[in-house]
């Protein structure tokens, strides 16, 4: 179970060095070495895996056992990410993993997900454009991990996060209303932030979902099994191109700009699209100071290529996002596809429960006053240190330092360099008490 700020990220392993990677790699700042254990501050995690990344030894992420759900007796319906479907380069026909996973006993949801994106590329544009240009770039809220990057780090952006439900979350409740409810949802995921999404949905109360695993567990079922899957009548025909496309950088935009042709009144669609955590936190910075003016969208995802980076995929990102362009999608729905996006749209399937909010940081103190002069205080720590961000004290930058000097949780000489200079204060002392001379 994740705690009530929804982190899915744990650090593990008696044997860690107390290396600085990981504190390094994080993007809010949410790590600390502390009296040699580390801690993750869950205000400010954002499940993002950067830190994994960096150091798989000692970082685990939170999920649900694979092997008691893959042994268990009751029907399980899989969740699958569009990445599934770009993990293996010989199946070139998402029905073929289907196959495979029907042949292990479970079944998927490839009919609902193809409606459930092409429902929220739908109710995205028609958000978009309700949105004054002054009031443009929106930011997708598909990548989790930017969501939760922008309500930490950037709160002042908040309103500008688009407010459409998740389509894996839209695809659950769309098989819920034809009668598959009853059955646990199993969502498989490429990354901790999706994980994340399932067990601390943003924007409701609950998920559809009842457990989240790792995609690798069952990428390497998949592989494992002998036979190759043949596509026949019983499967379902029909075009998956358009949603698998979101597994890689660019696809959401792709598909939101089949439905601004149709209605953005002859207006361009103009998308920033970018991946990497450092890239996305430009752009965002960007949008912050008013540098992207005429854009209408931006993409973001802090994995590498798109959600196919995914630190959880089981395939190497540079072969998975290699397969999914060979996919020509239809990008021509027909007046039937139309007409049932719009019922959907209009029963409220893809709206949030409640707005989604900003996450601020811990206050320095409850009361303003005692705040302000402990923001003076933190300055005044902060202008001692050295600035280097060496990270040998155990926090990310100096003032995660002189922050936690002042709330209590460090002192000054956590910092080698203030260590090294009271030495030599404390070696000049001493030559002077005993009158001998100091070497230049």
């Amino acid at each position: 179970m994740t705690d009530r700020h929804g982190v899915v990220i744990r650090p593990v392993g008696k044997y860690c060095k107390e290396g600085i990677n990981c504190i390094k790699a994080c993007p809010t700042e949410a790590m600390r070495w502390y009296s040699g254990f580390l801690k993750i501050i869950p205000e400010l995690c954002i499940n993002c895996g950067e830190c994994k990344r960096v150091c798989s030894d000692f970082i685990a992420v939170e999920e649900d056992e694979w092997e008691i759900l893959r042994n268990s007796t009751s029907d399980r319906v899989l969740i699958c990410d569009p990445v599934m479907y770009t993990q293996f380069a010989h199946l070139q026909d998402p029905r073929e993993v289907s196959s495979l996973m029907g042949a292990l006993g479970y079944k998927d949801l490839i009919e609902e997900m193809e409606i459930a994106y092409d429902l929220v590329a739908f109710a995205t544009v028609k958000h978009v454009l309700s949105v004054p240009r002054e009031s443009r770039p929106m930011i997708s809220v598909y990548c989790p991990a930017v969501l939760r990057l922008v309500q930490v780090k950037y709160p002042s952006l908040v309103s500008r996060l688009t407010p459409v439900e998740n389509p894996l979350e839209v695809a659950a409740a769309l098989s819920e209303s034809r009668g598959v409810g009853g059955k646990p949802f199993v969502f498989v995921s490429p990354c901790p932030a999706k994980i994340g999404m399932a067990k601390y949905p943003e924007g409701r109360r609950a998920s559809h979902m009842s457990y989240a695993v790792g995609m690798n567990w069952v990428y390497r079922d998949i592989v494992n099994l002998a036979k190759r899957p043949s596509v026949g009548d019983s499967l379902p025909s029909s075009d998956f191109s358009r949603w698998i496309r979101w597994a890689v950088l660019g696809g959401e935009s792709d598909h939101l700009s089949m439905f601004w042709r149709i209605f953005g009144n002859g207006e361009p669609f103009r998308a920033v699209v970018v991946s990497g955590m450092r890239n996305v936190m430009e752009v965002v910075e960007e949008v912050e100071l008013g540098k992207l003016r005429g854009v209408d969208y931006v993409e973001g995802r802090v994995c590498d290529k798109g959600c196919v980076g995914g630190i959880l995929a089981g395939e190497s990102r540079f072969i998975a996002s290699q397969t999914v362009p060979h996919r020509v999608p239809d990008w021509n729905p027909s007046e039937e596809r139309l007409s049932l996006l719009e019922e959907l749209h209009a029963r409220g399937f893809t709206s949030l429960e409640f707005p989604i909010r900003a996450r601020p940081r811990l206050p320095l103190s409850s009361d303003l006053r005692e705040s302000m002069e402990k923001l003076h205080q933190l300055q005044i720590v902060h202008d001692r240190l050295p600035g280097i961000n060496c990270g040998f004290c155990g926090r990310p930058s100096c003032r995660a330092l002189a922050e936690d000097v002042v709330r209590g949780q460090g002192k000054v000489t956590d910092c080698v360099y203030e260590q090294r200079r009271r030495v030599g204060d404390l070696t000049r002392e001493i030559l002077e008490m005993i009158k001998l001379p100091l070497e230049k």
